[in-house]
């Protein structure tokens, strides 16, 4: 992102809120990104766990899209590790900032 788009202020684990983290964001463009792992779709941890990091994630959702108008971009980690599937996912990225940031908006990749 930062060599692709060098002008937009890229923040790491940026705070949103009171305490909420967002993996990645671009503030003035009103750009949240979450890069979620497994843990966020499969009980690695336990049903009662997976239920309250959807039930976080809804939360967060609906901070940055109706508090800070902004535009959340949700990937499902399938396989960060497979440079082919990253690469896929940040060309999806870098179409939605070409193109147009949708504000008040959930994207799901």
């Amino acid at each position: 992102l930062k060599q692709k788009f060098p002008d937009l202020d890229w923040k790491y684990n940026y705070v949103i809120g009171d305490s909420w983290h967002v993996d990645i964001a671009s503030p003035e463009k009103s750009l949240y990104i979450e890069w979620d792992g497994r843990h966020h779709f499969v009980p690695i941890h336990g049903q009662k766990y997976l239920n309250n990091r959807k039930n976080r994630d809804k939360i967060k959702n609906d901070l940055v899209i109706n508090k800070f108008s902004g535009c959340m971009i949700r990937i499902r980690d399938e396989g960060r590790e497979n440079k082919k599937f990253v690469e896929s996912k940040m060309n999806e990225i870098f179409k939605i900032i070409e193109n147009k940031i949708p504000l008040k908006e959930l994207i799901q990749l």
